[in-house]
Parts: structure tokens; C-alpha cells; sequence
């Protein structure tokens, strides 16, 4: 198994609200996107931090049928509950939420979870979204045609973020690996600045080079536009 990840603050932002963590020797990889405007860094930062400490206490004695299903939704439980705490002691951080993307492989086992619009996406002979956003208006961004097609840049509502919202209803889609499967994490400066076909043909081009592939993923975001920050995470079985 082989990572490689990148990041950017886009084109149009000051900052970069996006947060990465990436452990290898666990098979823990995680990618949260703050909400810009509300403290979106500390958020999404906060979050990855508490779900790592969280997975790598616990991942050794997950056991069961779903036991990385139920670890992850352990995890989301508990690292909302650190969010909103976070946000209710301290007023500058009333209201600050991110997106919460998890991967976890153990063996030929993983699972993926996430709440927000991060996606999860494998790539074998073609490249399959994974996760469904968790977006007010949906509709459109998850149609396999248009997006095979055309990149979707367009203003859309999060319809649950860790911390932001009440409560949230996390997805977990657990997965059997292949050897040379292709998994890649990432945030909506990424997507929505690129179809998905143009996300395949640029990993295609850099399969013998995963670093390359992540860092030209950002580059082709940023020259399509880079109007958000962009964000991801590239793992070779």
C-alpha cells in the first residue's frame, strides 16, 4: 500500500480551511473541509485530529462482522461531539463546521465514511464515486452522465457538517480490496473544478508516480479556476 496527498489554498482564498491526515503504517487516511467564514481551519483541523487519536486507540481491538463499519461510526460520533463542545465554549467559534472523509484499510478490508461533500472515488478500469454528497441540491452533482461529461462549479448548502449541525447521519460503505485498486479522497475544489473523467486521465497519466498524480490533480483544479481550496489523498493497493 502506497499514499501520496496534496493540498492548496485555490486561486481565490486567502487561507486554506482544508485539513489532511495521513497514516500509513495504520491504513488511517482522513480529509476534512472546513466551512469558510465560521472558522472553517480550526474545524476541520480539530476534527481530523480528534478522529485520528480516536481510530488509532481503538482500530487494534475492532472486532466482528461490521467492526470497521462500527469504529467509523464511533468515530463520527465522537469527533462531532469534540466539534460542538469546542463551538459551544467559545463564542469566536459558535457555529464552525467541516465535511469529515475517512478511510480505513486493514488487509484487503477497508471502509469508507463521511458526512459533508468530500468524496471517495476507486479507480479500476474506470473511475465509480463511492459517496453520495450530503448537499441540499444533489441532484445534478451525482448524475454519472453530467459529470462524465462537464465539470459542476455551483453554489450548494451543506445539509450536515461535523459540528454544525444537531446531529448528524454519517455513511459508511465498506469495501473489499483489489491489488492495484486505485482510492482517492478528496474535497469539492478538486470536483468541482474537474469531471471525473478528467480526474481519471490525469491519475492515468501519473500511475507510476502517485505524488505526481495528487500534485497534478491540484495543478489542473487550480487552472481550470481554483476556486476553493483543493484536497487530496491518493491510496494504491
Amino acid at each position: 500500500m502506497h499514499a501520496a496527498y496534496a493540498t492548496d489554498k485555490g486561486r481565490t482564498h486567502a487561507e486554506n480551511d482544508d485539513s489532511l491526515l495521513v497514516d500509513l503504517d495504520r491504513g488511517i487516511f482522513l480529509l476534512a473541509d472546513g466551512m469558510s467564514g465560521c472558522q472553517g481551519k480550526i474545524a476541520s483541523e480539530l476534527t481530523t485530529r480528534t478522529a485520528h487519536d480516536f481510530l488509532k486507540n481503538h482500530i487494534m481491538t475492532a472486532a466482528g462482522k461490521n467492526a470497521l463499519e462500527n469504529l467509523l461510526a464511533e468515530t463520527f460520533s465522537h469527533a462531532h461531539n469534540v466539534v460542538r463542545e469546542a463551538s459551544r465554549r467559545e463564542r469566536k467559534l459558535r457555529g464552525m463546521g467541516t465535511t469529515l472523509l475517512m478511510l480505513v484499510i486493514q488487509g484487503d478490508k477497508a471502509c469508507i465514511g463521511h458526512v459533508g461533500d468530500s468524496r471517495a472515488y476507486i479507480i479500476r478500469d474506470v473511475i465509480t464515486q463511492l459517496t453520495t454528497d450530503h448537499t441540499q441540491d444533489n441532484c445534478a452533482g451525482n448524475d454519472v452522465m453530467l459529470r462524465a461529461l462537464f465539470f459542476l462549479s455551483r453554489q450548494r448548502m451543506l445539509a450536515q457538517a461535523i459540528g454544525a449541525s444537531k446531529k448528524i447521519e454519517h455513511e459508511t460503505i465498506p469495501m473489499k480490496l483489489q491489488e492495484g485498486d486505485r482510492i482517492l479522497l478528496c474535497s469539492d475544489g478538486l470536483t468541482d473544478m474537474l469531471s471525473d473523467e478528467a480526474i481519471r486521465q490525469v491519475i492515468a497519466i501519473h500511475r507510476d508516480d502517485l505524488q505526481a498524480a495528487a500534485d497534478s490533480l491540484v495543478e489542473a483544479a487550480n487552472r481550470m479556476g481554483g476556486k476553493d481550496n483543493i484536497s487530496v489523498i491518493l491510496v494504491t493497493i
